[in-house]
């Protein structure tokens, strides 16, 4: 005997949510696994604005300071499940409030080397400055890396879809404005897990919660972050990253705000 259509094609409906529901429930370890010898190139764009009292505001949707830089980073070698990757700056650029600087290029050649584990945590930091780079820019930069408070921290066990985990991160900084000691709390959730053909995406998003003090409590600030992420799974690699970031600062007598938004791209080897 014929069982009906409309029989046949509710079963069919039933197994396909069935298979949907456990493909959603799968779990996925996230990690940076890049193999040695791979060359990468980034785009990194890093956009601020900076508001002080007092100071006249030529245009509020301009940012104060923008900086566009591509790098070619190196997977140099791996000893214990960690790795040491070595980052050049190819070229730089430069705009103060809207207006090219003609020097901006002052970062090619800057090669920043950094140990790291497979859950993004970078265990040291090294910045050989290229000739126009002062101490404050070469100190930034090795206190920070590429990406500042916003460099992905994953777990160390596997997680699912709306899954979410917390990391934290504190780090000294000394340049030309001082001492200071900046502190983040994050929290990341898995959002998706897409396909860009047979490699797995996770889609990441964190919120974070910041405060910066400096020595001596003449100044301080507080602040928070919102971030977006895109791990290959398969290749262990950053496809892209982006954070955006609010703080009010104080020094002594004089208040201000601050936001900024970095974003990294993935172009592809070399």
């Amino acid at each position: 005997m014929r069982m009906p259509r409309l029989y046949v094609a509710l079963c069919l409906l039933i197994a396909a949510s069935t298979v949907s529901s456990a493909d959603a429930q799968e779990s996925v370890t996230l990690r940076l696994k890049p193999s040695v010898g791979q060359v990468r190139r980034y785009r990194m764009v890093s956009l601020s604005w900076i508001r002080i009292p007092g100071m006249p505001l030529l245009d509020t949707i301009a940012p104060t300071i923008a900086e566009t830089l591509y790098t070619t980073l190196t997977s140099a070698a791996r000893d214990s499940g960690k790795w040491t990757t070595s980052t050049v700056v190819d070229s730089s650029s430069v705009s103060m409030m809207g207006r090219a600087n003609p020097g901006g290029g002052f970062m090619r050649g800057t090669v920043i080397r950094q140990t790291w584990d497979s859950l993004g945590h970078v265990d040291s930091t090294e910045v050989i400055p290229a000739a126009g780079v002062n101490a404050g820019m070469a100190e930034r930069l090795r206190s920070e890396g590429l990406l500042g408070g916003g460099s992905l921290g994953m777990p160390d066990r596997a997680v699912r879809v709306g899954e979410s985990w917390s990391d934290s991160t504190s780090r000294t900084v000394s340049d030309a404005a001082g001492k200071r000691t900046l502190r983040a709390w994050v929290t990341y959730r898995l959002d998706s897990v897409e396909h860009n053909g047979a490699h797995r995406v996770a889609v990441v998003s964190s919120q974070m919660t910041i405060s910066a003090d400096a020595l001596g409590a003449s100044a301080s600030g507080k602040g928070t972050g919102a971030g977006s992420y895109r791990l290959d799974l398969d290749a262990g690699q950053l496809l892209a990253a982006s954070t955006d970031v609010t703080m009010d600062i104080s020094a002594n007598t004089v208040k201000g705000s601050s936001r900024a938004h970095t974003a990294i791209d993935l172009l592809g080897p070399q």
